[in-house]
């Protein structure tokens, strides 16, 4: 979790999920925990200092993600529609090789998913941007569901598929937290 100046407190809270806050002296903390109705999600919220339509644009604009989001590893895009986009793409986190994913944006509702259930894996990623508290933030919700099934389920744990998951939520809205922080004074 090195480089993550955000998350200085990390408890286990009692479903098992992990709850992260910044340092008192940050004025936006995130957190991530697990869905108490599906424990498989893994939720990240974040309240960023720029406008909703902003922050959209920035994370509907699927072939720049490496320049913000550290944990992709390598991405590739195989076509692109408007709001619909397909891509192949490798974690960092899960550095499994190249695996598609379909994107689809809905502007309207400032949402982006992703989305795949090939060779064994089975993932959607939600993005959602909000109104902030204040005028010119955005609150961003991220949620993440990723289940393995054949091969996939002999090569890694439940127990380390949801650990990396929870790790990929919490670089996601921390990847966003810094995208808009402020500089110091």
């Amino acid at each position: 979790m090195s480089g993550l100046t955000l998350a200085a407190l990390s408890a286990v809270d009692a479903r098992g999920g992990l709850e992260r806050e910044a340092r008192a002296d940050s004025p936006a903390p995130y957190t991530v925990h697990r869905d108490t109705k599906d424990p498989r999600w893994v939720q990240g919220e974040v309240t960023v200092d720029a406008a909703p339509d902003v922050v959209f644009a920035m994370v509907s604009q699927v072939d720049a993600w490496p320049k913000t989001l550290t944990d992709i590893a390598r991405l590739k895009v195989v076509s692109h529609k408007g709001d619909h986009w397909e891509v192949e793409l490798e974690t960092r986190t899960i550095p499994a090789g190249m695996l598609a994913y379909d994107v689809q944006a809905t502007p309207a509702n400032r949402s982006l998913r992703l989305y795949t259930d090939r060779m064994g894996v089975y993932t959607i990623a939600q993005t959602d941007v909000k109104p902030g508290p204040t005028p010119g933030q955005s609150k961003v919700t991220y949620s993440l569901l990723i289940t393995v099934s054949g091969v996939p389920s002999l090569l890694i744990s439940e127990k380390s598929l949801r650990a990396k998951q929870e790790h990929m939520v919490d670089q996601m809205v921390g990847d966003l937290y810094r995208a808009y922080k402020k500089p110091p004074p």
